[in-house]
């Protein structure tokens, strides 16, 4: 399979940093200008299409996800979503969080002076926030599944578990640099909320985000967030389960890119292979930047990684990369470093021997 062919701006670049932006396959970019023509030539029948076009979007995202289409909205981005859900939780629950974990995850729960405790980042971070949980009972667990500044992954695996144990906590989990590069399973995880925008691992570009959320979270929540598309019918009062996360009008077309890039991705390709080819390309990866001594030291000692590398590289030579067509971001102290399923250890190799160069 020539998974570059979807992808055309890599016949020439080195495209390494889809942690902060997944590209965009020809299959959406054909979607979007559809779309946009649809949008202006035949503008009635393109409103007739919206609510299927939601509703294959749903189906499709509650097949993929297992996850009920009670417990699903499609949001414009994480931060409105996560927000929204923070307003509609008692700000008396303590919070636990991950220390320089994302601005978008710390802000809002400082900002609403939740009491909260931030956990330092460490190589045997769950044991510490088991503990943490087991000692202290927070009401609530807030992080991203895989960190944005250094890649380290917590396993949904051990949020199940964590879960099990302790019913009674909510987990709010960001999945934006995760929801893509495996299969998951939203019942599984027994996360209480979801939330992914989509435009990184998922390629499905700017204007949309999934949320999930459990049964025992949309309990306890009491949201004033509602318009008239949170209604199931708008000549009616009834509200939709998850209307509070949709008031307003839909960016139809970020939907339908998001149902083209699923497709792509879950239908095409498949998760199996792309979970394979990261598992592959980001264990080469780990094993070259760890004989370099390139790699974090809270990355270095632990047994599992995601595809995001924070690399011991002084961020004055960005240039030098950009120079050669290498694209990579400058985040904390070094040069970030990504890998998704349309890159290749050629990618790899010559990503090295311009390091090895500069």
């Amino acid at each position: 399979m020539n998974i570059k062919s979807y992808f055309p701006i890599t016949a020439n670049t080195t495209y390494l940093d889809t942690a902060a932006f997944g590209l965009i396959s020809k299959n959406v970019y054909e979607s979007k200008l559809n779309d946009t023509h649809a949008q202006y030539n035949e503008t009635f029948s393109y409103l007739q299409d919206e609510i299927k076009i939601l509703k294959d979007t749903k189906l499709l995202v509650s097949k993929i996800f297992n996850v009920h289409l009670n417990n699903i909205a499609i949001a414009p981005n994480f931060s409105l979503a996560f927000n929204i859900i923070l307003d509609g939780l008692d700000n008396k629950l303590s919070v636990l969080m991950l220390e320089n974990d994302y601005p978008s995850i710390v802000l809002p729960i400082k900002n609403r002076k939740f009491n909260h405790h931030l956990l330092p980042i460490s190589a045997d971070i769950e044991d510490r926030i088991y503990d943490y949980v087991k000692n202290n009972r927070p009401g609530i667990f807030v992080l991203s599944i895989t960190q944005f500044l250094n890649g380290l992954h917590i396993k949904p695996s051990f949020l199940a578990k964590l879960k099990s144990d302790f019913p009674q906590l909510l987990i709010l989990a960001d999945a934006t640099q995760y929801l893509g590069v495996e299969d998951f399973d939203f019942k599984k995880s027994k996360i209480d909320l979801m939330i992914s925008s989509c435009y990184k691992w998922l390629n499905a570009g700017f204007g949309s985000a999934l949320v999930f959320a459990s049964d025992q979270l949309k309990d306890q929540l009491k949201s004033k967030f509602v318009g008239t598309n949170s209604l199931i019918d708008k000549t009616k009062m009834d509200l939709k389960p998850m209307g509070f996360l949709e008031p307003g009008h839909y960016e139809i077309n970020s939907i339908k890119s998001l149902q083209t890039a699923l497709n792509l991705h879950y239908n095409l390709i498949g998760i199996d292979y792309i979970a394979k080819h990261l598992d592959e390309l980001s264990t080469t990866a780990f094993e070259i930047f760890q004989s370099e001594k390139l790699l974090d030291n809270v990355v270095k000692h632990r047994n599992s990684h995601s595809s995001i590398f924070n690399l011991n590289i002084n961020q004055d030579d960005l240039k030098n990369f950009n120079d050669e067509k290498i694209y990579l971001s400058i985040r904390g102290n070094g040069i970030r470093l990504s890998l998704h399923y349309y890159n290749t250890q050629e990618d790899l190799e010559h990503f090295m021997n311009v390091f090895k160069s500069i």
